[in-house]
């Protein structure tokens, strides 16, 4: 599962391919079928059925009607409602989506098939496109961990995928500044050749990776020259 999310991130970071959008459900809404005995609530733009007379007092009657005058009575009288204006019942929202796929529809039509939009991005552009391979390896050698090979061997899965198969990397490799600089250099261009080998032995034709050895003299943004963080092997678009 990881090494699946390894690989769509490489083809997210140097190709543009970023996934797929959420389907968009565009079923007609199918309209309320008939009922016996009782009838569905009016849609609030129909106008409002008078109740029926009935016997010795009337019935309220909507707010967009005048209220009829109170009767007399004694020694008091009933408080009237205070005048409103109608309120306007709201209509019912659908998202925006929803809406237009079912705009200008008769109810009751065959469900189509859903869409899925393909959510890319422009294309990587050579020499600024980068990622850290997150690689590990033993203290002060250039073998890699187990855990590094594996992600190693998901890169080198995604360098086989259609989208990547004609690009060229360059591998490079950084130290931080602890100790010598030369040492460190060598260092980090041993671990980079390292991780090019690795990838050639999964399939990735010779041609296609190039190796430097950056030591200590790109440090991360915001990170001292001598952190630790500063150790990583990095993959470069060049073509």
């Amino acid at each position: 599962m990881a090494q699946t999310a390894d690989v769509n991130s490489y083809l997210c970071t140097f190709a543009g391919k970023c996934g797929d959008a959420e389907p968009v459900d565009d079923t007609p809404t199918k309209a309320a079928p008939q009922t016996k005995g009782f009838r569905l609530a009016a849609a609030a733009s129909q106008p409002t059925i008078a109740a029926p007379a009935t016997k010795g007092f009337r019935m309220a009657t909507g707010a967009s009607q005048p209220v009829a005058a109170a009767p007399a009575t004694r020694g008091f009288r009933i408080a009237r409602a205070a005048p409103s204006a109608p309120v306007a019942a709201e209509p019912m929202r659908r998202p925006a989506r929803l809406a237009a796929a079912t705009q200008a529809r008769s109810y009751g039509a065959a469900a189509p098939s859903r869409n899925y939009a393909a959510a890319t991005r422009p294309a990587a552009t050579p020499g600024t496109a980068r990622a850290d391979l997150m690689l590990t390896f033993e203290y002060n050698s250039a073998a890699m961990t187990p855990a590094a090979e594996g992600r190693a061997r998901g890169f080198a899965q995604a360098l086989m995928m259609p989208e990547l198969k004609d690009k060229r990397f360059l591998i490079e490799g950084h130290t931080d500044a602890r100790g010598s600089r030369q040492v460190n250099v060598d260092l980090s261009r041993r671990r980079a050749q390292t991780v090019a080998d690795f990838l050639v032995a999964q399939g990735v034709d010779r041609t296609r990776v190039e190796v430097k050895g950056v030591g200590p003299d790109e440090p991360l943004p915001g990170r001292a020259a001598s952190s630790e963080a500063n150790r990583r092997v990095e993959a470069v678009l060049l073509s």
